[in-house]
């Protein structure tokens, strides 16, 4: 299996999808309808609603600990007075909102069916700073890689931003900014928030160069690993983001000792051959490099090189299965001192969620390493492990939270770094990861 490679903050959401429930499922055989947009009636969304409420109460753990269910249920009645007036796909998306009003950030309805089918731009996005910056393009619009986003049919992206973040739980900003850059490409969300009509949108952005550009950007019915697109990437020769010759499978997992001691650990999706075959696909797990290799090389290096400090990576990571790193960290935590890095860190960033968030308290609890990088996309404390229901009349999918995880007293929020070291696009354009400059510049004060 080999995908088109993007940056590096897209490989867990996509490199381990479907594992114990993820967020975007597999896209389903052609039908006459994407999931949960087949009409029906408004007594069939009444029963799927009361469906709704009644399965979350037996299946989560505290679904209205956020919303209550009073407010809840006069949300879902206030849309049952409309289905009829709007379209299905309208539906599900109001819908969508209303389940996002839980603040669970793994507890949703599922849209991907819907939105893949509408299509999307052919191109890809990643934050620098406030900026959203275009990192990926077909060849046609590979002049634009890099440009800054400015507006979509004239409305200020920023704007845009906050409209599709409603489409998240709105108490969760750490987890609007790692899905915005995502939704951003997708027409259909742009023509449920009113940003876009037609199969194209006008895009203006400011390029590197400086120069201010508009350009009709078409959207395409091509799925995310299906497109050909030229990287940002392609151009550099940088630490941390691959190009598109590299295999997102080969790169999962990977580790650089560079010559000061400084010893980079890239954990970019907790996956691997282990869990693909326990868990997800068998048949092609021997695709995927095996964890457990990963996990010796890491302890065979801090036993036989000086590592004057690690730098646990999971800026990339979007989750999977937690255990595997767990593991990892007692493994370290268990070496005799000799051993020992002389410092760690944990490299958190807006795509830190779920799995990645339990290993980087993992990291922090157990090894007492610091936390360095951007606020993270997922909170320390979260509802996860994740399962699924579908609601009987519509068919739309809701992916929901089994289980509370507490690491922190408190709200316990998205992880806020001890170091703040964010990556701007000066940094990536020379090549530079700023989170291993910082650390190399404090082990070389030492």
């Amino acid at each position: 299996m080999r995908f088109k490679a993007t940056s590096l903050a897209f490989l867990g959401f996509l490199a381990c999808s479907g594992l114990v429930g993820a967020l975007a499922p597999a896209r389903a055989a052609p039908s006459e309808y994407a999931a949960g947009t087949r009409p029906i009636s408004q007594e069939e969304y009444r029963q799927d609603f009361d469906f709704l409420v009644e399965q979350l109460e037996a299946r989560h753990p505290d679904p209205f600990a956020v919303t209550s269910k009073a407010a809840f249920v006069a949300r879902l009645n206030a849309l049952i007075d409309k289905v009829d007036e709007q379209d299905s796909f309208t539906n599900m998306m109001d819908l969508r909102v209303i389940v996002a009003s839980l603040g669970d950030s793994h507890t949703s309805v599922g849209f991907y069916d819907a939105i893949f089918e509408r299509g999307a731009f052919p191109m890809e996005f990643a934050w620098f700073g406030e900026d959203l910056r275009i990192i990926g393009a077909e060849k046609e619009f590979s002049e634009f890689l890099g440009a800054r986003l400015d507006a979509i049919n004239a409305h200020d992206i920023k704007t845009v931003r906050d409209q599709l973040a409603t489409l998240v739980p709105p108490q969760d900003t750490g987890f609007a900014r790692k899905r915005v850059p995502w939704m951003m490409r997708h027409i259909g969300l742009h023509h449920y928030i009113g940003t876009a009509k037609g199969s194209s949108a006008v895009w203006t952005m400011t390029t590197l160069s400086g120069q201010q550009v508009t350009v009709t950007i078409p959207a395409s019915v091509l799925g995310d690993e299906e497109a050909d697109l030229n990287y940002l990437s392609d151009q550099i020769d940088h630490p941390t983001w691959i190009n598109s010759n590299e295999d997102r499978l080969d790169v999962m997992f990977r580790d650089i000792l560079f010559p000061d001691g400084v010893y980079l650990v890239h954990y970019n999706s907790a996956c691997g051959r282990e869990l693909q075959e326990r868990f997800r696909d068998p048949t092609t797990a021997k695709n995927y490099p095996l964890f457990s290799e990963f996990s010796d090389r890491i302890i065979r290096t801090l036993k036989d090189k000086d590592v004057k400090a690690m730098i646990f990576d999971v800026r990339a990571n979007s989750g999977g299965s937690s255990p595997q790193g767990t593991r990892l960290a007692e493994e370290i935590a268990a070496l005799p001192d000799e051993n020992q890095p002389g410092s760690i860190y944990v490299a958190v960033g807006d795509q830190t969620f779920s799995a990645a968030i339990i290993n980087a308290m993992n990291f922090n609890q157990t090894l007492g390493a610091q936390f360095i990088g951007t606020t993270s996309g997922g909170k320390a404390n979260h509802f996860g492990e994740v399962r699924m229901f579908v609601l009987p009349n519509s068919g739309i999918e809701l992916p929901h939270s089994t289980r509370y995880f507490e690491y922190v007293e408190g709200e316990g929020g998205s992880i806020v770094p001890d170091i703040y070291s964010p990556e701007s696009i000066d940094d990536m354009l020379a090549g530079r990861d700023a989170v291993v400059e910082s650390v190399r510049k404090q082990v070389a004060q030492r």
